[in-house]
């Protein structure tokens, strides 16, 4: 990779953030986010994590962020700190035209329960209170045994737990995002719901929820779900997603699992 270039998806958002400033918001150990309007960009080194406003760079253009540089944006450039940019769109998704195998779909549930026993953190989804969000993501697991499933009734949840992306959102993240994915579609967000839960949650879980509502995500988790639709996994193929945040991973990976069981096991009507 050139040192001046930056690579991005194929299938990027970035193309529709119009000019305009930011300024870095946040800093992390491989990863820096930048604030441009209403957009959140995230330059990273790892390109696992890489979602649809994401920058793949060098780890020492991360090493020399510093939060509140200034950030100026117009596609396909970038000019981040008093240095400019360009960006490739360079980096396809993860994508199968095989057609889901649902016989390898109750194999798959039994490797991704056994990492999450093994490799999973423990959350707010692990309490018995019935009233919380234990008790919330039992009904989403019930609801998706029926033909639609809409977001909105669960609106008062988004927002819920701990970190950048809280619990709650993490683990809805996961559902919806298998569903885009299977192209079940079984869950229904209408205009209002994106709207709501903007003003209850962060904007990375905001935008998270965004991506997951169009098939998308990080990198990890959108190859993780096409591989347990349509190939055997191993547990090597939990590993990285697993250690994504601090629980961040193992909720995320609690909604694929429960879409999974509740909307595409042998119990239900599958898509061909």
């Amino acid at each position: 990779m050139a040192k001046n270039n930056l690579l991005c998806r194929v299938d990027s958002f970035l193309p529709d953030i119009p000019e305009t400033t930011g300024h870095i918001s946040a800093v992390f150990n491989h990863s820096f986010d930048i604030l441009a309007d209403d957009f959140l960009i995230n330059c990273t080194s790892k390109k696992e994590t890489l979602h649809p406003l994401s920058l793949l760079g060098e780890q020492t253009m991360v090493e020399k962020a510093k939060k509140g540089q200034k950030v100026k944006f117009s596609y396909p450039h970038i000019k981040i700190g008093g240095r400019k940019f360009k960006l490739h769109p360079d980096i396809k998704p993860a994508r199968n035209s095989k057609p889901i195998n649902k016989d390898l779909i109750p194999f798959n549930i039994r490797q991704l329960k056994k990492s999450l026993k093994i490799s999973g953190q423990p959350t707010l989804l692990d309490k018995t209170d019935e009233s919380g969000l234990a008790g919330a993501a039992k009904l989403v697991q019930t609801k998706l045994n029926y033909l639609h499933l809409y977001a909105e009734d669960f609106i008062e949840f988004f927002g819920m737990g701990e970190g950048l992306t809280p619990t709650w959102d993490d683990f809805f993240a996961g559902i919806l995002l298998t569903d885009r994915i299977s192209g079940n579609n079984k869950i229904i967000s209408d205009r209002e719901f994106f709207p709501k839960v903007k003003k209850q949650t962060t904007r990375t879980s905001y935008w998270q929820l965004q991506f997951a509502g169009t098939g998308k995500f990080s990198l990890q988790f959108e190859t993780l779900v096409h591989k347990m639709l349509r190939k055997k996994t191993t547990a090597s193929d939990f590993i990285t997603p697993l250690a994504s945040g601090h629980s961040s991973g193992t909720d995320i990976c609690r909604g694929i699992l429960v879409y999974l069981e509740s909307a595409i096991s042998e119990n239900s009507n599958s898509p061909q």
